[in-house]
């Protein structure tokens, strides 16, 4: 049988499974941004004209969306730098998470469970898929095999 990538650079598969799975929801995050701003109605360029004008509209469209490639190339380094074995980006991953689940509890505690109840189909996609998918990946990377992977890297280092 052929060794993979993952048998022969000695990083486990769980590793580069969370490695796939950040590189989704850093996917899918870029698509739903294109989406929610150009696409499903009501399109946040559209609200954005009507409260701003069409110069305020495209100057707001943007910084969001320089915004939003930062962010997508933060997530692609962060990602690179945990396929690496890098412990400390690991535990980044964790605070971000830890930060986002935060930000919504927050919310759903400011607007109560009716925040979902006028929610449609593709909403609750857009906010469940990517956060199962890295709740997934941070699964993989405290698995046993991915621990022994990054105590590994840290003792090289």
């Amino acid at each position: 049988m052929a060794s993979t990538t993952a048998e022969s650079t000695g990083r486990p598969r769980a590793v580069e499974a969370a490695f796939l799975l950040l590189l989704a929801v850093i996917a899918l995050d870029a698509v739903t941004w294109v989406l929610d701003m150009f696409v499903i109605a009501p399109t946040g360029l559209a609200d954005m004209r009507a409260a701003s004008g069409d110069v305020g509209a495209f100057r707001q469209a943007a910084v969001s969306g320089a915004f939003t490639l930062l962010v997508i190339g933060l997530g692609v380094l962060l990602a690179v730098m945990v396929r690496q074995g890098r412990g400390w980006a690991r535990l980044l991953l964790v605070g971000a998470a830890a930060l986002v689940a935060l930000l919504d509890l927050a919310t759903v505690a400011m607007d109560g469970p009716e925040v979902f109840a006028g929610a449609s189909a593709y909403e609750l996609l857009r906010d469940t898929v990517p956060a199962l998918l890295g709740l997934a990946a941070l699964v993989c990377l405290f698995l046993p095999a991915s621990n022994a992977f990054f105590a590994r890297r840290r003792r090289a280092a």
